[in-house]
């Protein structure tokens, strides 16, 4: 199992939801895993999918992976 994280780094939700709030290009880091399922399961105690009928406003946003993968 391949996963791929892009993610925010801030110094919390609020830090992170004032950048998604701004009209400045969003900034996101990436980092790639290789995992058996077991391992990727058992990194959560507990495991919830959640799909919103709005998303987060991302919709458009230009953004950039400040540390590309190669």
């Amino acid at each position: 199992l391949n996963v791929r994280a892009v993610y925010a780094d801030g110094d919390g939700f609020d830090s992170v939801n004032d950048q998604i709030q701004s009209a400045d290009k969003l900034r996101f880091k990436e980092l790639d895993l290789d995992l058996t399922f077991e391992e990727y399961f058992g990194l959560f105690k507990r495991f919830d999918v959640v799909l919103t009928s709005k998303g987060l406003g991302l919709d458009g946003r230009e953004y950039e992976i400040q540390n590309p993968l190669a």
